[in-house]
C-alpha cells in the first residue's frame, strides 16, 4: 500500500565535518533505569488526509501539519482533523517556496509559522491567512547573513539561530552581522571516521528551540544523541549531551545514510520551557526496510529536562510520527502510524 512505500522515503542530506570535544559513553540503559508510566491516547480522527506527515502543531482550534510528499508543504486541519487549507505551497510565488523545507516552528504566541527553504527563512502569520489577508507571509534571504552552507533557520529574541552541516559552521547567531560561530563536534567515532562526525550529527536531525529563545536542543537520527546550547547573547556554548545510542552508518563524509544495523534515533523532538519532549524511536535500520516494517515508529514519548538527563518515559498505545506539547493543559497531540489504514491523529493525555 501506498504507506508502507512512502516510510522508506526519510530525507537526506549532504554532509560533512569534523571533531573537537571530549570523547562521549554510549549508555542505552539510562532508558530502563528512568521512571516510566503508561497513558491512554484518545483517537481525533483516523486515517487523515496526508501522505508522509512529519510535524504537527496544535494552534488555537486548529493543526499544522507537515506533508513532505505532495504539492503542499504545510497543511492546516480543524479541531476534527479535517483538512481545510493549504498554508505552504510549493512553487515560486511571493508566499511560496520551491525548495524542500526544514521541519517548521511555530511561535504560538504569535501564531507564526516558520521554516526554512533555501535561502529564505520565512514566516506565516497563521491568523492572517485564515482571514484571508494577503500580507501573511514574510521572507528572510540567509544566504545575505552568513556565506557558510545551511540547512535551517529558526528566529530567536534578537536574531536568527542558523544551523549548519559542515566543521565550518555547525550553529550561527546573526543579526545583520555575524555574533557567533559554533564549530565544535563531540568525540563520538574513531580517529579513522572523524571527518564524517559533522555528517552523521546532521543527517535528518531535529533541531528544536526554547519558548525563552535562550537555548534548542539537537537530536541526531542516526544514533541517539542529544545535544543541548545556549546563547548568552554572546557566545554558543554546549552546556549538555546525552549520548544513548552508538551512531552505525554506511557511507563517509557527505554520502553517510543509515543502514540495516543502525539504531534509529530521534524521529520528533518538542522544547518546551521546562523540558524536552522526544520521540526516541530506538529501531534498527532493518525493520524499517522489512516488509511489511516492523515496529518501525516508537510508542514512547521520551522526556529530557534542560541538563539532558531523562526524567522519564510515557508508554502510549500507539506508534507516533511527530508529537506537539500542551504543557499547561498536559496534553499532548500526536500522528500516529497505522500499518492497516495510515495515519491517525490522536490526543494523549500525559497525566
Amino acid at each position: 500500500m501506498k504507506t508502507k512505500k512512502l516510510l522508506f522515503m526519510l530525507p537526506a542530506l549532504l554532509l560533512a565535518g569534523c571533531s573537537k570535544v571530549p570523547s562521549t559513553h554510549f549508555d542505552s540503559r539510562q532508558l530502563e533505569k528512568a521512571p516510566q508510566k503508561n497513558v491512554s491516547s484518545i483517537v481525533i480522527k483516523e486515517n487523515i488526509e496526508c501522505t508522509y506527515p512529519v510535524k504537527i502543531a496544535q494552534y488555537d482550534s486548529l493543526f499544522m501539519i507537515q506533508d513532505m510528499m505532495n504539492q503542499g508543504y504545510v497543511y492546516i486541519f480543524n479541531s476534527k482533523g479535517e483538512k481545510m487549507d493549504c498554508l505552504v505551497k510549493k512553487g515560486n510565488g511571493h508566499t511560496e517556496i520551491s525548495n524542500a523545507p526544514s521541519r517548521f516552528s511555530i511561535d504560538k504566541e504569535k501564531g507564526v509559522v516558520s521554516l526554512y527553504s533555501a535561502p529564505y527563512y520565512v514566516e506565516y502569520n497563521v491568523n492572517n491567512f485564515v482571514q484571508n489577508k494577503t500580507d501573511f507571509c514574510n521572507k528572510t534571504n540567509c544566504s545575505e547573513l552568513v556565506s557558510y552552507p545551511t540547512q535551517n533557520a529558526q528566529k530567536l529574541t534578537n536574531g536568527y539561530l542558523l544551523e549548519g552541516f559542515t566543521g565550518d559552521m555547525r550553529f550561527a547567531v546573526v543579526d545583520r552581522n555575524v555574533r557567533s560561530i559554533y564549530t565544535d563536534y563531540p568525540s563520538i567515532l574513531p580517529e579513522n571516521k572523524k571527518d564524517d562526525i559533522a555528517a552523521v550529527l546532521t543527517y535528518n536531525s531535529n533541531v528544536a528551540v526554547a519558548p525563552d529563545k535562550s537555548q534548542w536542543v539537537q537530536a541526531s537520527y542516526i544514533g541517539g544523541i542529544l545535544e543541548i546550547f545556549r546563547y548568552d547573547g554572546h557566545e554558543i556554548k554546549s552546556v549538555g549531551i546525552n549520548p544513548i545510542y552508538e551512531p552505525m552508518y554506511e557511507g563517509k563524509r557527505q554520502d553517510v545514510s543509515w543502514n540495516e544495523e543502525t539504531v534509529i534515533g530521534f524521529d520528533d523532538v518538542v522544547a518546551t520551557d521546562k523540558h524536552i519532549y522526544t520521540l526516541l524511536n530506538g529501531a534498527k535500520g532493518k525493520q524499517l526496510k522489512s516488509n511489511p516494517p516492523v515496529n518501525p515508529f516508537t510508542d514512547q514519548i521520551t522526556v529530557f529536562d534542560w541538563n539532558g538527563d531523562i526524567k522519564e518515559i510515557i508508554h502510549t498505545d500507539c506508534m507516533m510520527m511527530a508529537i506537539d506539547i500542551d504543557e499547561k493543559e498536559n496534553v499532548c497531540y500526536a500522528i500516529s502510524f497505522n500499518l492497516d489504514h495510515g495515519y491517525d491523529l490522536r490526543k494523549i493525555p500525559l497525566s
